[in-house]
């Protein structure tokens, strides 16, 4: 099937060519838009389930990334967790929850009595135990996914600002 317009004296081509530039300009700045939205919600969401789950910040924040990258065909937002050493390389554990089971010789893990643990009304210097459960604390992941749902619905909303004339 084959479509033509015909318009006398006027010469439509520079003005269509003109408009497809509009458009394809107007969507690219739609996908960078998106994009900054998405890594800025990306961060603060994930900022403050971080922070929210105990005593995590500082180190624990600066390894959750929320990147942009362009090629003259892409954006492209690539987000997830880069910890640079311990003890944020265990951020999975937190992510995922975990049972930790102690390796040593006497099978068990000791550490100092923090919290104040009694037994019999006697608060002891150290706490031991063969293994513990640790819970999910993070919802790192889960941020990351409903962004980007979110960001697939928004990005029709802003892609329409941008390219209507």
């Amino acid at each position: 099937m084959e479509f033509r317009v015909k318009m006398e004296d006027q010469d439509v081509g520079p003005r269509i060519k003109a408009n497809i530039t509009e458009i394809g300009d107007g969507v690219r700045e739609a996908m960078r838009e998106s994009a900054t939205n998405a890594a800025t919600q990306i961060k603060e969401r994930g900022t403050q389930d971080i922070t929210s789950a105990g005593k995590f910040g500082g180190d624990w924040v600066d390894a959750l990334k929320a990147d942009i990258t362009e090629t003259q065909r892409t954006v492209t937002l690539e987000a997830g967790y880069e910890p640079k050493g311990p003890p944020v390389t265990y951020w999975g554990v937190f992510q995922y929850g975990a049972t930790i089971t102690a390796k040593g010789p006497k099978g068990l893990m000791t550490w100092p009595n923090k919290s104040g643990f009694s037994v019999n009304g006697t608060v002891p210097a150290f706490i031991s135990k063969s293994w513990v459960v640790i819970p999910k604390k993070f919802h790192l992941i889960e941020i990351i996914d409903e962004v980007a749902q979110e960001t697939a619905a928004a990005f029709a909303s802003v892609l329409e600002g941008h390219t209507d004339g």
